[in-house]
């Protein structure tokens, strides 16, 4: 559970691709903040966080699952869109640039993919 603890370790890159949705669900925004905190400290400076994230309206899809994730969704106010913002501000990462699926990739991967540098 990456949330529940910081693992050891100074990595040249990070991936988390597919995955914040749910974090963010079943942990809510202090959940991705703190997937986000582990993140920095493992990263070596100069490190890279390679991000793929969902946007909100599949969070909707989700929301249901159960009581737990349904108040987390009702309560999450760090939204996907927000996230590159809170990385610059909160951690001081760079973003570095973002790519797009090919234009022949399937529906279920179509979501770009940030690439952060981590900075100090």
């Amino acid at each position: 559970n990456y949330v529940a603890e910081l693992r050891e370790g100074d990595y040249d890159t990070i991936l988390c691709l597919s995955t914040s949705k749910w974090i963010h669900l079943n942990y809510g925004d202090i959940g991705i903040k703190i997937m986000f905190h582990n993140i920095y400290k493992q990263l070596k400076t100069g490190g890279l966080f390679i991000f793929e994230y969902q946007c909100w309206k599949s969070y909707k899809k989700r929301k249901d699952l159960n009581k737990r994730i349904n108040d987390n969704y009702k309560n999450i106010r760090l939204k996907p869109e927000d996230f590159r913002e809170y990385l610059e501000k909160n951690y001081g990462f760079e973003f570095v640039e973002m790519t797009n699926p090919p234009s022949n990739a399937k529906k279920t991967y179509t979501r770009p993919i940030y690439i952060f540098k981590k900075l100090k």
